[in-house]
């Protein structure tokens, strides 16, 4: 039986640190014997027999506190326990905070303990950190770290685990290590100890290097592998990862592929299936095996799925015990898509889960793709990414950063006759290229960027559960993401994942969720929407009085480089935060000049085209940006965004809104209503504020507009639906506002405030609908100073509202009546 600690970190916190020195060195000898104390009396001699020379015989002796009072027992272990390393050196006295310990071959080797200390002393963090002139050295445990290695990598808001960091003038380097499966996150005072034999360990490293003054090298690698402690440590485990208990509990009785076409909204042009072979073990010759044939139409000797059609071919194996590898081929073309399920591949429900083994480069509906695809079968077993980043500053004039990354995917052959299993990798890659102009070339400025990110690349691994069971169909509970989704950038991912914080742990004292997620929209980072500053359930630019100050959303502007209408720093998703979209490949580049202080104009070209079907985004724009501001003008603001976009590529986003009586509903679904397909885009935007003494003044002026330049058809939503032709669509929006604040008595304010508001919409279909509304609104405040501590506030507000859109249902005209006193202690 071999033994192997695999991983073993001890963390204790120092009551007194002596230094380390030969005399407190562990040097075990076992019992030895004191000659002085050897003589044969049949009396008992209860004291040690180190203590001879100072006691004799008098080894005991009658009791009487009477002169000296009776001392109490000092627990030895009053500043902790002595602590040696492997070698028997002395390490220090103090408590053990943190253990992760992995033993093999042995069941339940792998364990994590996280005593009470590790929360009530050290709130779940500790940081240790040493240095020796330039060298820099520090381990940090926690259960929220802020990690990043590279953006397509590793990037996690609250990492549960293990960092060592070591950094120089030269040389930089991470260590990340982690149980990612039941890492145990304290939340009590309790101890903690989690003793597992299926485990899924994550390890991370990654080094950079300066070259010189200007360029840095850098190479990442991160791996998150399943595994047991039951079988000897291999190497090949740690990268390739092992079938866990669950997976190997049986062998492959029955595999089923499933065919369908990869497009199926547009009903046409889908797989076609012409031949398949399935090979056994190292066999030249396939298996004499037929499968069961489910689904497809007939045609010209192969089947099609056209739409919502599928091909079902299932292989149920006479002699299972006996494969150690199983390889499948296919003759396909067209649209198609390859999933594929087993007995062994199942939910926590035991019902078969597909997954994805291969799909088709592009829609094609000719048959001109035909090819052989060829694929081992296996259950999931590892993630691994390895890559390397280029950093060059201010070179020629120019900053570039660059990194590129390959992606295997490992599975494994499940059957519980071996002890071994063949192993087998799907693989992706993503690469991309960023170059920027420094201040050499002020005036002028440019930037420039190429990527290609496949759509298999991945940052995701499978764990188990308590009990050990993999569900490869639930995120929430059976995923660990090296990269996750935080649009917002806050500490919590955005997603729900197993074992990990996320936003619903935050409360407001309101009562409803402190949190949210609402990229772009937490300008004073207090976790709470600029929309919803008072934390109700009616936002501000729709509550009397706030209302003033308040602008609704769609005053807001902004780029918007994926043509869906939405400003791009507001969006959210459900993924991972790539720097670039999976599946999508092309190039963004602009040429700038700055004419004046503030004042600046570029132009630029972008074409970025999907992998796996036959859409692209291709559109030139010109921008121009200016922001003055001048004591006797005010401030100006002017912006000007000119695009001709041809852009069928459908990108869905979320994003935050908060309908009446609600504290706000993040993650709200946004489908792109696909307005760009082959179109030009106006974007303008004037924005004025000026003060002069006690009056105040500001103004604000948006227009977007999209002309179609053909018959565009608009995107289908539900099904049955009829197709619409896309119209024109126009909005302009404008802003008034004026104040006036009139000091009566010095104790005594009138502030009168006056808003107009008037939003113009041109609907893009007919069954969307237009809007054409202005209010008015008169705001009166009169605040009195009864104590300097004490105010007294009251106010009055009138609204005007005139809505003269011609739609089926719209608005009424009305007047609108509000009032409010309230006094505050100013402190």
């Amino acid at each position: 039986m071999t033994y192997c600690k695999y991983i073993a970190i001890a963390v204790a916190l120092l009551a007194a640190v002596p230094p380390p020195s030969r005399a407190q060195a562990l040097n075990p000898t076992g019992a030895q014997t004191f000659f002085a104390a050897i003589d044969p009396t049949i009396q008992k001699w209860y004291r040690p027999q180190q203590l001879y020379a100072e006691y004799k015989w008098d080894w005991w002796q009658y009791s009487n506190y009477a002169r000296v009072p009776y001392q109490r027992y000092v627990d030895t272990e009053l500043e902790g326990t002595r602590w040696y390393d492997l070698y028997g050196n002395y390490v220090t006295e103090g408590w053990r905070i943190y253990r992760w310990t992995q033993e093999q071959p042995t069941t339940f080797g792998s364990d994590i303990l996280k005593s009470s200390r590790f929360n009530s002393w050290f709130n779940r963090l500790v940081v240790t950190q040493v240095q020796r002139g330039q060298y820099y050295f520090a381990v940090t445990v926690g259960d929220e770290i802020r990690t990043a290695l590279t953006p397509f990598t590793f990037s996690k808001p609250a990492f549960n685990g293990v960092q060592v960091d070591l950094q120089s003038d030269k040389y930089a380097a991470t260590l990340l290590m982690s149980r990612v499966n039941l890492p145990i996150a304290l939340e009590g005072g309790e101890v903690n100890e989690s003793k597992i034999t299926d485990f899924n360990n994550l390890l991370g490293f990654r080094t950079t290097v300066q070259i010189g003054d200007f360029v840095q090298m850098g190479g990442t690698y991160v791996n998150a592998h399943l595994g047991r402690t039951s079988p000897d440590l291999s190497l090949a485990g740690i990268r390739a990862g092992n079938l866990t208990t669950e997976q190997n509990r049986d062998v492959i009785r029955q595999v089923q592929i499933r065919i369908s076409d990869d497009s199926p909204e547009d009903g046409k042009g889908g797989a076609i299936l012409f031949s398949e072979r399935v090979f056994a073990n190292a066999d030249a010759e396939p298996l004499d095996i037929v499968p069961l044939v489910e689904g497809g139409t007939p045609r010209r000797g192969a089947l099609v799925a056209d739409g919502a059609e599928q091909i079902v071919l299932t292989y149920a194996f006479t002699q299972p015990e006996l494969i150690r590898k199983l390889v499948f081929e296919l003759v396909l073309a067209n649209d198609y898509l390859v999933e594929v399920t087993s007995n062994l591949q199942t939910d926590f429900s035991d019902q078969p889960v597909y997954l994805p083994v291969a799909k088709s480069a592009r829609n094609v509906q000719d048959g001109s793709n035909q090819r052989l695809v060829r694929f081992d079968y296996g259950l999931p077993t590892a993630n691994e990414i390895y890559g390397m980043t280029l950093e060059v500053q201010d070179v020629a004039g120019l900053d570039i950063l660059a990194e590129w990354n390959n992606n295997n995917q490992w599975h494994r052959l499940p059957n519980v006759n071996f002890e071994r299993h063949v192993r087998a990798a799907n693989t992706a890659q993503v690469g991309y290229l960023t170059a920027r102009t420094t201040s050499r070339y002020y005036p002028w400025f440019a930037y420039g960027e190429v990527f290609s990110v496949d759509q298999d690349y991945s940052t995701s691994m499978y764990i188990q559960d308590q009990q050990g069971k993999l569900d490869y169909t639930n995120k929430l509970r059976g995923v660990y993401e090296f990269v996750d989704d935080n649009d917002d950038q806050d500490r919590f991912p955005d997603w729900r994942r197993a074992q990990q914080p996320n936003e619903s742990q935050r409360r407001s004292i309101s009562g409803g969720p402190r949190g949210g997620i609402f990229p772009g929209l937490d300008e004073n980072n207090d976790f709470i929407s600029d929309f919803n500053q008072n934390d109700n359930t009616r936002p501000d630019y729709d509550e009397p009085f706030l209302r003033y100050t308040v602008d609704p959303p769609e005053f807001l502007f902004g780029i918007d480089m994926d043509n869906n209408t939405l400003i791009d720093r507001f969006e959210d998703d459900d993924e991972a935060d790539y720097p670039f979209q999976r599946d999508h490949r092309g190039y963004n580049g602009y040429l700038g000049l700055n004419i004046f202080p503030g004042v600046q104009l570029l132009g630029g070209y972008s074409n970025q085209w999907l992998l796996s079907a036959d859409r692209r985004s291709r559109f030139s724009y010109l921008l121009f940006k200016m922001q003055q501001d001048r004591v006797a003008l005010g401030q100006f603001r002017f912006f000007y965004q000119l695009k001709f976009v041809e852009d069928n590529i459908i990108d869905d986003q979320l994003f935050w809104t908060q309908p009446p009586g609600t504290f706000g509903v993040s993650e709200f679904p946004f489908a792109d209503p696909m307005l760009a397909q082959n179109a030009v885009v106006n974007s303008v935007f004037i924005g004025f504020d000026q003060a002069w003494g006690r009056f105040n003044t500001s103004a604000k002026v948006k227009y977007e507009g999209l002309a179609q330049r053909s018959d565009n058809v608009a995107r289908l939503t539900r099904p049955g639906e009829e197709p619409e032709i896309i119209d024109d669509s126009h909005f302009l929006g404008l802003i008034h506002k004026l104040d006036y604040s009139f000091q009566l008595t010095e104790a005594l304010v009138f502030h009168p405030k006056l808003k107009s508001m008037y939003r113009r919409q041109t609907a893009y279909l007919e069954s969307v609908g237009s809007k054409n509304d202005l209010s008015e609104i008169l705001f009166l405040t009169l605040a009195v100073q009864l104590m300097p501590n004490l105010e007294l506030e009251g106010g009055t507000e009138l609204t005007k509202f005139w809505d003269w859109a011609d739609k089926p249902g719209a608005q009424l005209d009305f007047w609108g009546w509000a009032s409010l006193r309230h006094t505050s202690d100013i402190r």
